[in-house]
């Protein structure tokens, strides 16, 4: 069972619980599943190709995991690019990690990498009729790079079965449920922010996003 029919479960049992809280703004189960479909039917369209990786350069809000959720969807993995980060490390990590498109704010060419951009649909966009790809627990997850503090920064690829061991292995000690509230304070960059999404999508708890100007106040 992969991160993306986990989920599902998670959305059959409770579609009105809230999965993300957000500066007041409140995504239950249900609607953060028709948006990462909207977001997949986009990509799908523009032709990614399971197996394949995808670009996600937002601004901290929701739209993040409804993008990130859309992109596991397609059977691709994500590659978080900061917008924060500067515009040659960004650059190098797309060519670095050969993502065929990249989610933004808007659509045309991202100017960071010169890839197809492809804007996340709104939270109520209706969804395209699609066939979602077949998600194993081999598929690509995620492409996170390191600081690069040793040298040239290296991504390193994770596939579904690596998360969703994570998840399990921390259950059976720290009793996770529905009833939790988890804060994701970590930049999408940082593995620390898989723990802090998946933690709660899995056990349908709530996410809280710290907002960026919250991170930086001491």
């Amino acid at each position: 069972m992969s991160l993306v029919s986990r989920f599902g479960v998670r959305v059959g049992s409770t579609p009105d619980a809230v999965a993300i809280e957000d500066s007041g703004r409140f995504v239950t189960y249900g609607q953060l599943d028709r948006w990462s479909d909207a977001v997949c039917a986009e990509l799908v369209a523009v032709g990614v190709v399971p197996g394949g990786l995808v670009g996600v350069l937002l601004p901290r809000d929701s739209r993040w995991i409804a993008a990130i959720l859309g992109v596991l969807k397609a059977g691709c993995g994500y590659v978080p690019m900061d917008p924060l980060y500067p515009v040659e490390r960004l650059t190098m990590m797309a060519s670095d990690s050969a993502v065929s498109v990249v989610l933004g704010e808007s659509s045309g060419t991202d100017p960071a990498s010169g890839l197809p951009c492809v804007a996340v649909p709104a939270p109520t966009a209706s969804v395209r009729s699609t066939t979602q790809p077949l998600v194993g627990l081999d598929s690509p997850a995620y492409v996170i790079y390191t600081s690069g503090s040793t040298g040239r920064p290296k991504g390193v690829p994770i596939r579904h079965r690596n998360v969703l061991a994570l998840i399990d292995a921390a259950q059976s000690r720290m009793d996770f449920g529905s009833t939790d509230v988890w804060s994701l304070f970590h930049s999408f960059s940082f593995d620390f922010s898989v723990w802090e999404m998946w933690g709660p999508l899995l056990t349908g708890a709530r996410i809280v996003l710290v907002p960026q100007d919250a991170r930086l106040d001491p």
